[in-house]
């Protein structure tokens, strides 16, 4: 009696109020440092100085995290990459005559949008797990595409 209990939509609620601050704060970093950032690895020990919260916490925005720590110089590097690998699995999927390959660029191609996705709520690439896979994946479809325009042009 006389106790609040928190019921687990509020607690979704605070959760995804505190996420939309903390994004704030990284807009704000942004905004203030927008060339080299704030420092590589230092988004945790700074956020506190641009949001009013009590805890440090990842940005859970992988775009947010690396715009704020590295500046959007590196956002758009890291962009520009996704899409040239984007290009080679298009590519890939779209001249190969061998049916494994097509099979295989369209699965990446899947499987990078739902990268793309995800990372807007989290920082999936942080994992080193995920991140393995993700480059060994990506190297076997750019050197698939390169044996496949090999092969075009013989």
């Amino acid at each position: 009696p006389g106790t609040m209990q928190v019921t687990s939509d509020q607690a979704l609620d605070q959760s995804a109020s505190d996420r939309i601050r903390i994004w704030k704060g990284a807009m704000t970093m942004i905004q203030e440092h927008p060339v080299l950032g704030i420092g590589f690895a230092t988004f945790e020990s700074r956020i506190l100085h641009y949001y009013p919260g009590r805890e440090a916490h990842n940005p859970h925005n992988n775009y947010l995290l690396i715009a704020s720590e590295m500046g959007l110089p590196a956002l758009l590097v890291f962009l520009w990459l996704l899409w040239r690998i984007f290009r080679n699995a298009w590519a890939l999927h779209r001249n190969a005559q061998d049916s494994f390959a097509k099979a295989l660029a369209l699965g990446f191609l899947g499987g990078l949008f739902g990268l793309l996705v995800s990372n807007m709520y989290g920082s999936r690439l942080n994992y080193p797990e995920a991140t393995c896979y993700f480059w060994i994946l990506t190297a076997i479809i750019v050197r698939l595409n390169m044996l496949e325009r090999t092969a075009r042009h013989e």
